[in-house]
């Protein structure tokens, strides 16, 4: 799929003998050197409405750990993990940058030194800029057996 097209129709009738692994060693708890992504799926929004009516945005960034030993002992190349935010929102749907609001993101905005008062700054420059990331673990409470890994904290890189 070199040509970034997806054949539906043949994935479909696609036929394999071979097992699908189930396994996944998560990345350990840690603070690692990464890089925000490049790209289409670097940094996603998502939004819905909670099961008690209220509106939810998030901003999700995915990192790519800059480590190889550790990216040849899980058998990951690359190893990416997400940090996930939520966006506290303005009725007219831009931020909300009252006092107290959006601290998550003003910390990763700190982190990678663009939180300077005047500063032109969309998501999109997070893109390609690097952090000392702190990645934690967190059990999925459907399975336990399923472990995810999420960024906990950014801070500059020193």
């Amino acid at each position: 799929m070199s040509d970034n097209t997806f054949d539906t129709d043949s994935f479909l009738d696609t036929q394999i003998e071979q097992n699908i692994d189930t396994t996944f060693e998560p990345i350990p708890e840690g603070d690692y050197p990464a890089t925000v992504m490049d790209g289409d799926n670097a940094i996603n929004i998502r939004s819905g409405v909670s099961t008690k009516g209220n509106a939810w945005c998030m901003m999700d960034v995915v990192w790519e750990i800059d480590d190889k030993k550790l990216a040849e002992e899980i058998g990951r190349n690359p190893l990416r993990v997400r940090q996930s935010i939520f966006l506290d929102m303005t009725k007219q749907g831009g931020l909300d940058l009252k006092k107290g609001q959006n601290r998550q993101l003003g910390f990763l905005r700190e982190a990678l030194g663009q939180n300077s008062e005047g500063q032109p700054w969309s998501p999109r420059m997070l893109q390609g800029q690097p952090a000392l990331i702190n990645v934690g673990q967190r059990p999925s409470s459907e399975n336990p057996e399923i472990v995810y890994n999420e960024v906990k904290r950014v801070t500059r890189l020193v």
